[in-house]
């Protein structure tokens, strides 16, 4: 329930003032007590907890506001002060003020658009994993420190519950674990519709598991040597590179699997178009193809002339390609014509990932030193940059890892993936951590440190509902991550 108006104290009581009260208005029939209102929640929702938050500022123009009504003949308010009355508070209840009784509240100045109080709450209520009790102690710390000491928040709290302000549910929970049939899990996908994933690893074991059940099939992919580096499915097809340059595709229609010679050697990206009807893949420095699902023939060749594409993304409608590389590459292709659309001004040397919104509003790229970038989709404009070293620890930066020429930078940003809602970013690092980020206000929702011998999160994919998420795990596992939703759904 949100009030506009004037919070005044008569005989004891505080009083809530409509912004349309006047000289005709009764006291104590139109401007409801603070006690009436929370004892009305208190029999209409008794086990739930219930919060009262009052910005009042009781300024001068407050008495302004006084004077003006007391002026017009409003008998009512010949006895009435500014100021603040504890409330009698009931269980489960917290009532939270702007400024200690006695003192006044800062509204912010004219060209403010919320009061010092608001504006430290609004900042405070943003942030994850805090209690309420730790919300409004970040909330008094701030308004004091702006104010001198002039305004000091202030609550009365009956809460008998733990209480929090976290709104997304997203899937931190592990549920489960997925025996895999090779050692480390390079690729994988959900298939659209379903609770099955395909996934693929240094094996020539191709995995299609269903979560939640003991359902599984396994396909060979080629020789003992070759290994499964890349899937993308349709509810139809389950398209595999391999190490080799090969490409197979399994068509769940007629349960038949054609493969055929794409490179020369292993490449590492494939997207599938969003009408399911192309597939685009990248290797062998930097040859684009283009092939038709339906016959694996190819449709057009490009060469990008970058040496190392490690990601092609589709975007939403479909009409252009993100490629990410090594070199600064971060490149974007028009599908229509295959010519090069635009270079993103990138300052990141590895550009090992990337994942369009499902809005398609925005983009994310992850990058070297745990980088992560926010694009606008319209015009690829940079919006923001998630600096991960901020929120988590074991990430260091390309010029540290530089300092040892002999060594291969490791310590990216390998996997991410946007919730359904494109709300939330979960981020595969290479610590390894797995890190879910509230894209709007660029805080830290999450972050679950896995087995220090998992070496890299090279795999995380999201089912299209948002309960479920599967990521690399430790020895021949694939961890299983469920939302509190799902849970309970599922028990």
């Amino acid at each position: 329930m949100f009030f506009a108006g004037h919070g005044l104290e008569s005989s004891g009581n505080n009083y809530l003032i409509p912004c349309d009260f006047n000289e005709d208005s009764d006291l104590n029939y139109h401007a409801p007590t603070l006690d009436f209102i929370i004892d009305s929640f208190a029999k209409s929702f008794p086990n739930s907890a219930k919060l009262f938050i009052l910005d009042a500022c009781r300024n001068d123009g407050d008495k302004d506001f006084l004077d003006s009504l007391k002026s017009r003949g409003a008998g009512n308010f010949k006895a009435m002060n500014l100021g603040q009355v504890k409330p009698e508070t009931n269980n489960n209840t917290l009532i939270a003020f702007a400024t200690a009784p006695g003192m006044k509240a800062s509204d912010g100045g004219v060209n403010s658009r919320n009061g010092l109080y608001t504006k430290h709450l609004i900042e405070s209520m943003s942030q994850y994993n805090l209690s309420i009790e730790d919300v409004f102690r970040l909330v008094r710390e701030q308004v004091i420190k702006d104010s001198d000491f002039k305004q000091i928040p202030w609550e009365h709290s009956s809460l008998l519950k733990s209480f929090s302000f976290d709104y997304y549910d997203v899937p931190c929970t592990l549920v489960d674990t997925i025996t895999l049939p090779f050692d480390t899990l390079f690729s994988s996908q959900f298939i659209p519709g379903t609770k099955s994933i395909a996934l693929v690893g240094n094996s020539n074991r191709f995995l299609i598991q269903t979560l939640n059940s003991y359902e599984s099939s396994v396909n060979i992919i080629g020789e003992k040597s070759v290994h499964g580096e890349v899937v993308r499915v349709t509810d139809r097809y389950h398209l595999v590179g391999n190490s080799e340059g090969y490409l197979y595709c399994y068509d769940n229609l007629d349960n038949t699997v054609k493969s055929t010679k794409i490179f020369n050697s292993v490449f590492f990206a494939m997207s599938i178009s969003t009408n399911c009807n192309e597939v685009v893949l990248c290797g062998d420095g930097g040859v684009l193809k283009n092939l038709s699902v339906d016959d694996l023939s190819v449709i057009f060749v490009k060469d990008t002339g970058i040496n190392n594409v490690f990601s092609i993304s589709h975007t939403v409608d479909g009409d252009s390609i993100l490629l990410c590389g090594d070199n600064y590459e971060l490149v974007v292709y028009d599908t229509k014509n295959h010519q090069l659309f635009k270079k993103l001004e990138n300052d990141c040397f590895y550009s090992n990932t990337a994942s369009f919104s499902p809005d398609g509003k925005l983009l994310a790229t992850g990058h070297d030193g745990g980088i992560v970038k926010i694009w606008d989709r319209d015009n690829y404009k940079l919006l923001k940059t998630i600096n991960l070293p901020k929120y988590i620890e074991n990430i260091v930066s390309i010029i540290e890892i530089k300092k040892d020429a002999g060594k291969v930078p490791t310590n990216h940003i390998v996997s991410l993936c946007f919730t359904p809602d494109s709300n939330v970013l979960a981020i595969g690092t290479s610590d390894p951590s797995l890190v879910f980020v509230d894209v709007k206000y660029s805080q830290l929702i999450k972050e679950i440190k896995l087995d220090f011998s998992v070496s890299q999160i090279y795999s995380l994919s999201i089912s299209d509902c948002g309960d479920y998420l599967v990521c690399s795990g430790h020895k021949r596992k694939a961890y299983v991550f469920s939302t509190n939703k799902a849970i309970k759904s599922d028990s």
